[in-house]
């Protein structure tokens, strides 16, 4: 080899060193190498809000239309949505029952979806009723309220509204409750203090739920309305309460010129008839349905007979209904009996007729199952008390003796008590006399001397009210216990007769 090779050699050897070294520092001035691209980023989250919303929300970054697609149930929720910008949100309201899955996925290569799992629960449906005016009096007329539950009701589930009502019970026997669609209709049964009633709603696919309508049931004095002429003017109908055995808080319930008598008290509303003949015409049966003194009374009997001694029944068909109203009658044709009425004035039925024969055939009562009733009649030459079917059918004689028997009161508890002068024939003097329907069981009530009539049971039958006086009066109200005990005069002033003892 020549020197001139050799040195050719070695300095083509040293400028590829150089060459690399260079390189290798950067020299060269070709700079350093890019950095990596930016990798595709994302995510999403699904929040449930007020119970049947969800939140949701997503970012991504580097990525080509991202879809966001929803399935409900495994089945698909709408339309897939390519979400415009990052961050994307926005809240799906209403949802139905049910797992909800949100997929995110891209045309990204090497991007793979990614999902979430949200459900939206089967709630159990609710109820609020706290605001339901749900006190109650132990009386009839204002013991009895109606309540339309459906706005009360409510469910988070949307597809489960309106929730349907199913049942509901009284929980402690204070009430007597009946449902007519959402009308929840809640009646006092007579015992006063704190009552609950069950309610349950919902189906066996939306969930069932219950809650409980509370309210008070409050005590009402006893009242009593009778006759007096206490005003010094014609006979006129008042009412008082029973406080403490004394007559407390008398009212005047009617004021004109003609009698009004026999006052008799629905069974089961603020309402009550009586004797009047304030029309001109014939004595007639009148309906009174207010009771702060303005007296507007109607007429339900017709004009072409004379009607006495009114009572008001209950359906036993239909307790909370408006029952009938059953009397003595005598017309123009000579022919007397008891004659029952709808409390419109409508329906008039004969149920009793017979020959008039100077004593009018009156004082029905009606027994405590609603299916008989008794009267008084002179049929059989003296006054009897006889029952009859409530059709007017299977009449028979209850007392059957020789003496005068009058003005029978059946109690609560299947006894009638009658008016009689058995003890003292042809003195004028009348007691009281309690027999069974079957004619058994016959024992003495009252003797008391003098004119013992017009009784009027207490609602559990275990006191009364009746009329007491010499026999050429004058008349007053007397209160007595069952067994005989606690005698106390109720009236001081003028004549008083009739009282009715209010039903709970």
């Amino acid at each position: 080899m020549t020197r001139k090779s050799l040195t050719r050699i070695l300095k083509n050897s040293f400028l590829a060193g150089a060459l690399a070294v260079l390189t290798a520092c950067g020299g060269g001035g070709s700079g350093p190498p890019p950095p990596p691209p930016p990798q595709p980023s994302y995510s999403q989250t699904a929040t449930l809000v007020r119970d049947v919303d969800v939140y949701y929300a997503a970012n991504f970054a580097k990525m080509n239309n991202p879809v966001r697609s929803i399935t409900h149930n495994s089945t698909q929720f709408g339309n897939d949505l390519t979400l415009p910008i990052s961050p994307y949100s926005e809240t799906l309201p209403n949802l139905r029952k049910g797992s909800y899955v949100f997929t995110l996925r891209t045309t990204t290569p090497n991007v793979f979806p990614i999902s979430l799992t949200r459900d939206v629960p089967n709630y159990t449906p609710a109820s609020n009723f706290s605001s339901l005016g749900t006190n109650l009096n132990e009386r009839y007329g204002g013991s009895s309220k109606t309540f339309d539950l459906e706005s009360l009701l409510s469910d988070k589930n949307f597809e489960d509204r309106p929730v349907p009502l199913s049942s509901a019970r009284s929980i402690d026997g204070k009430t007597q409750v009946s449902l007519n669609g959402y009308n929840l209709t809640i009646t006092a049964a007579g015992v006063p203090g704190s009552y609950q009633v069950e309610v349950n709603f919902g189906s066996d696919s939306g969930g069932r739920g219950s809650g409980i309508v509370s309210g008070q049931i409050t005590a009402v004095p006893e009242q009593i309305a009778f006759f007096s002429t206490r005003d010094q003017g014609t006979g006129e109908l008042y009412t008082g309460e029973l406080i403490n055995n004394q007559l407390a808080n008398i009212r005047r319930l009617t004021n004109n010129i003609f009698n009004d008598i026999q006052p008799a008290w629905s069974p089961n509303t603020n309402e009550m008839v009586f004797v009047s003949n304030r029309d001109l015409g014939k004595l007639g049966i009148w309906k009174m349905s207010n009771f702060d003194g303005s007296d507007q009374a109607i007429k339900l009997t017709p004009n072409n007979i004379d009607a006495v001694t009114p009572v008001w029944c209950a359906d036993p068909t239909n307790l909370s209904g408006p029952g009938k109203i059953y009397f003595g009658f005598k017309d123009d044709s000579g022919k007397t009996g008891i004659a029952s009425i709808n409390p419109d004035g409508t329906g008039l039925v004969r149920l009793v007729e017979e020959p008039f024969s100077g004593v009018i055939t009156e004082n029905p009562t009606c027994s405590t199952s609603g299916l008989e009733f008794s009267f008084s009649t002179s049929r059989d030459g003296n006054s009897e008390i006889y029952i009859a079917n409530i059709n007017g059918s299977n009449q028979r004689n209850l007392t059957n003796n020789p003496n005068a028997d009058d003005q029978p009161r059946w109690s609560s508890d299947n006894k009638i008590v009658f008016v009689t002068d058995r003890d003292t024939p042809g003195t004028g003097e009348l007691n009281f006399y309690l027999v069974n329907p079957d004619s058994t069981g016959l024992q003495g009530l009252t003797n008391l001397g003098g004119v013992e009539v017009d009784l009027s049971w207490s609602p559990d039958s275990s006191r009364f009210v009746f009329t007491n006086g010499p026999v050429i009066g004058p008349f007053h109200i007397y209160l007595m216990n069952r067994d005989g005990t606690g005698l106390t005069q109720l009236t001081t002033q003028g004549q008083n007769r009739y009282p009715a003892w209010r039903p709970k």
